[in-house]
């Protein structure tokens, strides 16, 4: 099955090197990005027989959409975060497999974009230094600076800091769910059978805390920030949250069903397997 995913996925790569996204050209260095990791990161052995070829025209296509500020990705376009985040974090590890200088040099140059990018003192979330702050856009910055670090990148210790900071005070002290712009604070409840437990979260409306479900959303965001978190080497010894968030995921794993509200499990599978 992975065989055939895997020359599937090269299939549909576009001339140019990348692949084209769904929702526009906005979104194509993010989803050559993904489309690259998944590449790099399946067994050598279950590539097709182009599979090489294809990664070195993936990361040929990334460098060429660097822009002079370091952006990677020619748009405005405010998920543009988002997209930079994962192409540089795929085009870090396909540099340093290929120790080709001048993708490693694409690369620091795209780190310098995201610190510019990051909110002083606070961490990131869509366009440059845009007041606000969430989890997601921040771990996938958090894992892309990291990646590039290993190849030559440098960056400043205390603005990480900052940016876990951010992400600290988003996550529940009680269930270890990370909210994706602010604290839901909760409680777990077992079913008692070693099944599906409510994560049911409490918010302020009109300074009056009112308790509801946290969303799966949220719950699938939570993965997200421990792969950041396990990136830079922080571990349950050091940052307690870590144990409780592994909890929460484990008690609500993601489900394969295809409606509105169950769309994130996609990614949650990704993350959670991650």
């Amino acid at each position: 099955a992975e065989r055939r995913a895997l020359a599937w996925l090269v299939a549909q790569q576009a001339p140019d090197g990348g692949w084209n996204a769904p929702q526009g050209k906005n979104h194509r260095c993010g989803l050559t990005g993904l489309s690259l990791l998944a590449l790099l990161r399946a067994d050598a052995s279950l590539l097709p027989k182009d599979g090489d070829a294809a990664i070195r025209r993936a990361a040929r296509f990334l460098v060429s959409e660097l822009q002079p500020d370091g952006r990677i990705g020619a748009t405005d376009h405010p998920q543009v975060s988002t997209n930079h985040a994962i192409a540089l974090l795929a085009l870090s590890e396909a540099a340093e497999r290929a120790q080709e200088a001048s993708w490693v040099e694409a690369a620091i140059k795209a780190t310098e974009w995201c610190m510019m990018t990051q909110n002083p003192y606070k961490a990131w979330r869509y366009g440059v230094k845009p007041g606000d702050n969430d989890s997601y856009v921040t771990s996938w910055m958090l894992l892309a600076i990291r990646r590039a670090t290993q190849i030559g990148a440098t960056t400043d210790v205390t603005r990480i800091r900052d940016a876990f900071g951010v992400i600290d005070s988003y996550t529940d002290p009680l269930t270890g769910v990370v909210g994706y712009y602010m604290r839901k604070m909760g409680s777990i409840k077992s079913d008692g059978a070693g099944g599906y437990v409510t994560l049911t979260s409490e918010r302020l409306v009109n300074g009056k805390p009112v308790k509801e479900p946290a969303t799966h959303v949220e719950v699938a965001l939570t993965p997200l920030v421990l792969m950041a978190r396990k990136a830079w080497d922080q571990d349950p010894v050091s940052t307690p949250s870590i144990r409780l968030s592994l909890k929460a995921v484990a008690a609500s794993p993601p489900v394969w069903e295809f409606d509105h509200d169950t769309m994130a499990d996609v990614g949650y599978f990704y993350f959670g397997a991650e």
